[in-house]
């Protein structure tokens, strides 16, 4: 299959399933992995993370990571 970059692809559709909707000010489950859409349009599968060096010791209720310790399986 050939790769195709975004200055190659056009009117391209993809459709998932199985996802629900974070509202802004809503957080995911510690360790929840997400499908984000970055500003740029482009997509980044991170988990949330709870921990004290993601939350800057309280000072924000977490953030994104691409790893902690585990991977993402395209299962």
């Amino acid at each position: 299959m050939e790769e195709k970059t975004a200055n190659m692809a056009e009117n391209i559709r993809v459709t998932f399933t199985g996802f629900h909707y974070i509202k802004d000010g809503d957080y995911p489950n510690d360790f929840e992995v997400c499908l984000l859409i970055l500003k740029d349009n482009s997509l980044s599968a991170d988990c949330w993370d709870t921990g004290l060096y993601a939350t800057e010791g309280g000072k924000q209720p977490g953030a994104f990571r691409q790893a902690r310790g585990c991977f993402i399986d395209a299962d």
